[in-house]
């Protein structure tokens, strides 16, 4: 198990490998899972989790291509719409009272 701590305390857990299919002998991608600590001190009940085809892009607050897979008030968030030997993206925004933070810092993972 890989994990890989950014910045802006969010840490993606990337489990490599295939998880078995039953009954054909097949393979499905291993789900990508995001684990999400705020900082110390900080109360960050809601999470909104974005996701992009690729790698990381220079510029989190011009980039365009996001897509929101969902929204969490969990430690972890689980990507499990993936395609094997696929990179995936992935950034963060806590919920500040009616609006989200804006851009976290982004990490990037490869489906196996």
């Amino acid at each position: 198990m890989r994990r890989l701590l950014l910045l802006a305390s969010l840490v993606l857990v990337g489990c490599g490998g295939h998880a078995s299919m039953g009954g054909g002998g097949g393979t499905t991608p291993t789900p990508i899972s995001i684990s999400i600590q705020c900082q110390p001190g900080q109360t960050c009940p809601v999470f909104q989790v974005y996701r992009l085809q690729g790698a990381c892009p220079a510029n989190l607050n011009t980039s365009t291509g996001w897509t929101v897979i969902g929204t969490t008030s969990a430690a972890e968030f689980t990507d499990s719409n993936v395609v094997s030997g696929t990179t995936y993206s992935y950034d963060v925004e806590v919920l500040n009272g009616p609006v989200f933070s804006g851009p976290s810092n982004c990490i990037s993972e490869t489906a196996s």
